[in-house]
């Protein structure tokens, strides 16, 4: 029998080789999306299967360790995420409204940070890759499937990490509680310079601030109004302290911006907006970083937002005055 050319048997190897790769690389992508922990699946479940929400926590970092869902009316949930922007935060709002699992929503926590208003579209940023786990785990119908959206292998660098942890290997993949609180931010874990690094966010925030935005992402906060209007929600908007070091940093001109859109939207549309920027209820004891609070300074947070829904929803339930009819 003739064996095979030199170039047929160079294909062939290399096929095989392709294969095994292929094989082992897909082997990985399914590991990964099983096993790691995984706060999106986390939250989707709740969602999905859990009891129908009364409260929903919306933003980014600031919400996802900043605030408490078990410190809300319950049944809570917190579907924030890290670096998730206002868009993401509407988008998960339209998809669970479309499940028909807002029919019980009476409350919306949503945070405006410093730079909620300036932020661009998630997949112009550097950060485009955390938008896979909004297709593969919760279910948002943004991207196609064959896309690098569709893929944990689409960055190779956080799907090596993933597989580290699952070999008990580096760091814990991220972890939230039952109704999605980020874990892992105690005032014992935080390191000694934990305050040293708030200029450098700030500088960071400060760049990739684009005040072009403001309009695009007003009109995102109105539409998330709207649907909680829908569904007989109120909407209570914050903004999340920060430490002296970042807010010395910060831009002020910017902050200012911000600061003055909020004003003139709460004003429009008639809800609350609790700045909390400079709040000197929070001190040292309260932060992680300089840019997040602590698991203490949740549990300050929350109790000031949870005091306020109750404030605000005995206003809407008690009966209206009657002006007094002058007696003859």
């Amino acid at each position: 029998m003739k064996k095979p050319s030199p170039i047929i048997r160079f294909m062939l190897r290399t096929a095989l080789f392709a294969l095994i790769v292929g094989c082992l690389l897909g082997a990985g992508e399914w590991a990964v999306r099983r096993y790691v922990p995984n706060p999106y699946r986390t939250k989707a479940e709740r969602m999905e299967h859990g009891p129908m929400p009364r409260s929903i926590v919306l933003g980014n970092s600031h919400s996802y360790y900043g605030v408490r869902p078990d410190m809300l009316p319950a049944p809570a949930v917190s579907l924030a995420n890290v670096s998730q922007p206002l868009a993401y935060d509407l988008e998960l709002l339209r998809h669970y409204e479309a499940l028909g699992r807002l029919d019980s929503l009476r409350f919306i926590v949503a945070q405006v940070s410093f730079t909620s208003l300036f932020d661009k579209d998630f997949e112009d940023t550097p950060e485009w890759y955390r938008c896979i786990n909004y297709k593969l785990y919760m279910g948002l119908d943004r991207h196609p499937a064959l896309s690098r959206y569709g893929f944990e292998l689409a960055r190779p660098s956080v799907y090596g990490a993933k597989l580290k942890s699952l070999a008990g290997i580096g760091e814990a993949a991220l972890l939230c509680d039952s109704l999605g609180f980020g874990l892992g931010y105690t005032r014992e874990r935080r390191g000694e310079a934990w305050a040293s690094n708030g200029a450098d966010i700030a500088a960071y925030h400060n760049a990739g601030a684009d005040t072009t935005r403001v309009a695009a992402n007003i009109a995102v906060l109105d539409s998330i109004v709207a649907i909680g209007r829908r569904h007989g929600a109120m909407t209570l908007l914050f903004t999340q302290p920060e430490w002296t070091t970042y807010r010395s940093a910060a831009d002020p001109a910017k902050l200012a911006l911000m600061q003055r859109s909020m004003k003139d939207f709460t004003a429009t549309h008639g809800v609350t907006w609790l700045d909390l920027y400079d709040d000197p209820r929070f001190g040292a004891d309260d932060f992680y970083d300089a840019d997040h609070l602590n698991t203490d300074g949740a549990t300050r947070l929350t109790r000031l937002l949870a005091e306020r829904i109750r404030a605000e929803e005995a206003a809407a339930t008690s009966p209206k005055q009657q002006p007094q009819v002058p007696t003859q």
